[in-house]
Protein backbone atom coordinates (compact mmCIF):
# COMPACT_ATOMS: atom_id res chain seq x y z
CA UNK A 1 0.00 0.00 0.00
CA UNK A 2 3.11 2.11 -0.38
CA UNK A 3 2.32 3.95 -3.51
CA UNK A 4 -1.10 5.21 -2.11
CA UNK A 5 0.71 6.82 0.90
CA UNK A 6 3.48 8.36 -1.61
CA UNK A 7 0.40 9.56 -4.06
CA UNK A 8 -1.35 11.10 -0.39
CA UNK A 9 1.96 12.47 0.32
CA UNK A 10 2.21 14.41 -2.74
CA UNK A 11 -0.83 15.96 -2.75
CA UNK A 12 -0.33 17.07 0.84
CA UNK A 13 2.90 19.17 -0.55
CA UNK A 14 0.99 21.16 -2.54
CA UNK A 15 -0.92 22.66 0.14
CA UNK A 16 0.02 26.23 1.47
CA UNK A 17 1.39 26.85 5.18
CA UNK A 18 1.44 29.85 6.67
CA UNK A 19 4.82 29.46 8.88
CA UNK A 20 5.93 25.38 8.58
CA UNK A 21 7.72 26.12 11.95
CA UNK A 22 4.22 26.10 13.53
CA UNK A 23 2.86 23.47 12.02
CA UNK A 24 3.72 19.76 12.48
CA UNK A 25 2.85 16.67 10.09
CA UNK A 26 2.01 13.18 11.36
CA UNK A 27 0.49 10.28 9.15
CA UNK A 28 -1.84 7.39 10.78
CA UNK A 29 -2.30 4.12 8.77
CA UNK A 30 -4.68 1.01 9.57
CA UNK A 31 -5.57 -1.73 7.07
CA UNK A 32 -7.58 -4.81 7.77
CA UNK A 33 -8.33 -7.79 5.46
CA UNK A 34 -12.00 -7.53 5.17
CA UNK A 35 -15.24 -9.92 4.18
CA UNK A 36 -16.23 -9.72 0.67
CA UNK A 37 -19.55 -7.98 1.93
CA UNK A 38 -18.68 -5.48 4.05
CA UNK A 39 -20.45 -2.33 3.77
CA UNK A 40 -17.83 0.46 4.59
CA UNK A 41 -17.99 4.18 5.69
CA UNK A 42 -15.74 6.83 5.95
CA UNK A 43 -16.04 10.54 7.23
CA UNK A 44 -13.57 13.31 6.53
CA UNK A 45 -14.56 16.74 7.45
CA UNK A 46 -11.12 18.22 7.51
CA UNK A 47 -9.66 17.40 3.94
CA UNK A 48 -9.29 15.71 0.42
CA UNK A 49 -10.03 12.02 -0.07
CA UNK A 50 -8.63 9.58 -3.29
CA UNK A 51 -9.75 6.78 -3.69
CA UNK A 52 -8.46 3.70 -5.80
CA UNK A 53 -8.69 0.35 -6.12
CA UNK A 54 -7.16 -2.43 -3.85
CA UNK A 55 -6.05 -5.52 -5.63
CA UNK A 56 -7.12 -8.07 -3.01
CA UNK A 57 -9.11 -7.69 -0.12
CA UNK A 58 -7.55 -5.83 1.60
CA UNK A 59 -9.06 -2.43 3.07
CA UNK A 60 -6.13 0.25 3.84
CA UNK A 61 -6.53 4.18 4.91
CA UNK A 62 -3.65 6.48 5.15
CA UNK A 63 -4.06 10.30 6.44
CA UNK A 64 -1.24 12.94 6.59
CA UNK A 65 -2.16 14.91 8.99
CA UNK A 66 -1.22 18.58 9.83
CA UNK A 67 -1.74 20.76 13.35
CA UNK A 68 -0.86 23.66 15.27
CA UNK A 69 1.74 23.05 17.58
CA UNK A 70 0.30 25.58 20.07
CA UNK A 71 -3.31 22.85 20.21
CA UNK A 72 -2.82 19.83 21.52
CA UNK A 73 -5.51 18.02 19.63
CA UNK A 74 -4.20 15.75 17.13
CA UNK A 75 -6.28 13.80 14.28
CA UNK A 76 -7.08 9.91 14.92
CA UNK A 77 -9.56 7.34 13.34
CA UNK A 78 -12.84 6.51 14.84
CA UNK A 79 -13.29 2.95 13.83
CA UNK A 80 -16.36 0.93 14.66
CA UNK A 81 -16.98 -2.18 13.19
CA UNK A 82 -20.44 -4.48 13.24
CA UNK A 83 -21.43 -7.35 11.68
CA UNK A 84 -20.89 -6.59 8.09
CA UNK A 85 -19.85 -3.15 8.46
CA UNK A 86 -17.24 -0.66 8.96
CA UNK A 87 -17.25 3.10 9.66
CA UNK A 88 -14.24 5.04 9.93
CA UNK A 89 -14.00 8.76 11.24
CA UNK A 90 -11.38 11.29 11.40
CA UNK A 91 -11.69 12.99 14.35
CA UNK A 92 -9.46 15.10 16.35
CA UNK A 93 -9.01 13.84 19.96
CA UNK A 94 -9.74 17.11 22.19
CA UNK A 95 -9.52 20.83 22.09
CA UNK A 96 -10.40 23.44 19.09
CA UNK A 97 -9.46 23.27 15.66
CA UNK A 98 -8.72 25.92 13.37
CA UNK A 99 -9.16 26.64 10.18
CA UNK A 100 -5.67 25.35 9.09
CA UNK A 101 -5.97 22.16 11.24
CA UNK A 102 -6.29 19.12 8.35
CA UNK A 103 -6.44 15.87 7.31
CA UNK A 104 -5.96 13.96 3.60
CA UNK A 105 -6.58 10.41 3.59
CA UNK A 106 -6.49 7.87 0.73
CA UNK A 107 -8.34 4.61 0.72
CA UNK A 108 -7.70 1.28 -1.18
CA UNK A 109 -10.76 -0.60 -1.88
CA UNK A 110 -11.34 -4.00 -2.49
CA UNK A 111 -13.85 -4.34 -5.58
CA UNK A 112 -17.45 -4.75 -5.20
CA UNK A 113 -17.84 -3.47 -1.45
CA UNK A 114 -20.10 -0.66 -1.00
CA UNK A 115 -18.80 3.04 -0.04
CA UNK A 116 -20.23 5.90 1.43
CA UNK A 117 -18.21 8.98 1.50
CA UNK A 118 -19.16 12.00 4.26
CA UNK A 119 -17.66 15.12 3.68
CA UNK A 120 -17.31 19.10 4.00
CA UNK A 121 -15.43 20.68 1.36
CA UNK A 122 -12.29 20.12 -0.63
CA UNK A 123 -11.68 17.23 -3.52
CA UNK A 124 -12.81 14.08 -3.79
CA UNK A 125 -11.17 12.27 -6.17
CA UNK A 126 -11.72 8.56 -6.73
CA UNK A 127 -10.40 6.54 -10.03
CA UNK A 128 -11.21 3.33 -11.99
CA UNK A 129 -13.05 2.11 -8.70
CA UNK A 130 -15.53 -1.27 -9.06
CA UNK A 131 -17.44 -0.59 -5.85
CA UNK A 132 -20.97 1.13 -5.49
CA UNK A 133 -20.30 4.35 -4.03
CA UNK A 134 -22.13 7.00 -1.85
CA UNK A 135 -20.90 10.76 -1.96
CA UNK A 136 -22.27 12.95 0.18
CA UNK A 137 -20.42 16.74 0.63
CA UNK A 138 -21.13 20.16 0.79
CA UNK A 139 -19.46 21.68 -1.33
CA UNK A 140 -16.57 19.47 -1.71
CA UNK A 141 -15.20 19.61 -5.94
CA UNK A 142 -16.10 15.18 -7.05
CA UNK A 143 -14.18 13.63 -9.82
CA UNK A 144 -15.12 9.99 -10.26
CA UNK A 145 -14.22 7.56 -12.52
CA UNK A 146 -16.31 4.44 -12.21
CA UNK A 147 -17.85 0.90 -13.69
CA UNK A 148 -20.05 1.31 -10.70
CA UNK A 149 -23.38 2.22 -9.59
CA UNK A 150 -23.25 5.72 -7.88
CA UNK A 151 -25.06 8.59 -5.71
CA UNK A 152 -23.58 11.77 -5.67
CA UNK A 153 -24.43 14.77 -4.24
CA UNK A 154 -22.08 17.99 -3.26
CA UNK A 155 -24.59 21.37 -2.57
CA UNK A 156 -22.09 23.61 -4.09
CA UNK A 157 -19.33 21.60 -5.37
CA UNK A 158 -18.30 21.14 -9.33
CA UNK A 159 -19.34 17.29 -9.80
CA UNK A 160 -17.06 15.43 -12.74
CA UNK A 161 -18.12 11.45 -13.74
CA UNK A 162 -16.75 9.44 -16.14
CA UNK A 163 -18.71 6.19 -16.47
CA UNK A 164 -16.06 3.54 -18.42
CA UNK A 165 -16.96 1.00 -20.70
CA UNK A 166 -18.41 -2.27 -19.50
CA UNK A 167 -20.05 -0.58 -16.37
CA UNK A 168 -22.97 -2.53 -14.74
CA UNK A 169 -26.37 -1.01 -15.82
CA UNK A 170 -27.74 0.18 -12.50
CA UNK A 171 -29.99 3.37 -11.84
CA UNK A 172 -27.87 6.02 -10.83
CA UNK A 173 -27.73 9.50 -9.17
CA UNK A 174 -25.83 13.34 -9.20
CA UNK A 175 -27.11 16.44 -7.33
CA UNK A 176 -26.30 19.55 -7.33
CA UNK A 177 -27.75 23.08 -5.76
CA UNK A 178 -25.32 25.35 -7.40
CA UNK A 179 -22.24 23.42 -8.71
CA UNK A 180 -22.08 22.68 -12.81
CA UNK A 181 -22.64 18.57 -13.14
CA UNK A 182 -20.26 17.44 -15.98
CA UNK A 183 -21.27 13.60 -16.86
CA UNK A 184 -18.85 11.72 -19.75
CA UNK A 185 -19.59 8.47 -20.88
CA UNK A 186 -18.40 5.65 -22.41
CA UNK A 187 -21.11 2.93 -21.51
CA UNK A 188 -23.56 2.10 -24.07
CA UNK A 189 -26.43 4.40 -24.13
CA UNK A 190 -27.23 5.89 -21.20
CA UNK A 191 -30.95 6.91 -20.40
CA UNK A 192 -30.92 9.98 -18.55
CA UNK A 193 -33.51 12.53 -16.89
CA UNK A 194 -32.51 15.50 -15.82
CA UNK A 195 -34.19 18.32 -13.39
CA UNK A 196 -32.80 21.86 -13.63
CA UNK A 197 -34.09 24.99 -14.80
CA UNK A 198 -30.94 25.03 -17.45
CA UNK A 199 -30.57 24.42 -21.07
CA UNK A 200 -29.00 20.45 -20.81
CA UNK A 201 -25.89 20.77 -23.23
CA UNK A 202 -24.42 17.80 -24.74
CA UNK A 203 -21.98 17.30 -28.26
CA UNK A 204 -23.93 14.02 -29.19
CA UNK A 205 -26.55 15.05 -32.09
CA UNK A 206 -27.89 11.76 -31.89
CA UNK A 207 -28.31 11.89 -27.76
CA UNK A 208 -29.90 15.48 -27.86
CA UNK A 209 -32.41 13.95 -31.14
CA UNK A 210 -34.28 12.34 -28.72
CA UNK A 211 -34.72 15.04 -26.17
CA UNK A 212 -38.46 15.94 -24.70
CA UNK A 213 -39.16 18.72 -22.22
CA UNK A 214 -41.75 18.65 -19.72
CA UNK A 215 -41.51 21.83 -17.45
CA UNK A 216 -38.10 21.51 -15.99
CA UNK A 217 -37.81 17.99 -16.60
CA UNK A 218 -35.21 16.99 -19.38
CA UNK A 219 -35.80 13.38 -20.84
CA UNK A 220 -33.10 11.49 -23.02
CA UNK A 221 -34.57 8.40 -23.86
CA UNK A 222 -31.85 6.88 -26.05
CA UNK A 223 -33.03 3.46 -27.82
CA UNK A 224 -31.68 0.25 -26.30
CA UNK A 225 -30.44 2.19 -23.52
CA UNK A 226 -28.98 0.06 -20.99
CA UNK A 227 -28.85 2.40 -17.48
CA UNK A 228 -30.87 4.86 -16.30
CA UNK A 229 -29.38 8.08 -15.25
CA UNK A 230 -31.11 10.84 -12.78
CA UNK A 231 -29.41 14.40 -12.50
CA UNK A 232 -30.83 17.25 -10.80
CA UNK A 233 -29.09 20.58 -10.88
CA UNK A 234 -31.16 23.96 -9.62
CA UNK A 235 -28.39 26.47 -11.28
CA UNK A 236 -25.55 25.16 -12.14
CA UNK A 237 -24.96 24.16 -15.80
CA UNK A 238 -25.66 20.33 -16.93
CA UNK A 239 -23.07 18.81 -19.43
CA UNK A 240 -23.02 15.71 -20.91
CA UNK A 241 -20.13 13.92 -22.84
CA UNK A 242 -20.84 11.11 -25.43
CA UNK A 243 -16.98 10.36 -25.35
CA UNK A 244 -17.36 7.88 -28.23
CA UNK A 245 -18.79 11.09 -30.96
CA UNK A 246 -16.45 14.10 -31.86
CA UNK A 247 -17.28 17.39 -30.76
CA UNK A 248 -20.00 19.51 -32.04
Amino acid sequence: MKKYAFVLLLMFSSMVLCDDNDYTIDRIDWEKLLNKNTHVSVENLYGNILIKKSYSNSFAIHAVNQNHKSNTTKAKFKIEEKDNSLSITIVFDKGETTNLERSDISLAMPKDMPLLIKMNGGKLTAKKIMNPITVKAESAEIFLTTKSQFNVLSKTGEIYIKILEKSKPQQSNVQSFKGNIILEYLADKPYFEVLSGKVVVSNSAKLLMTKRNKNRHHLFNQPNASTKINIINDIGNVILIDKNTDRI
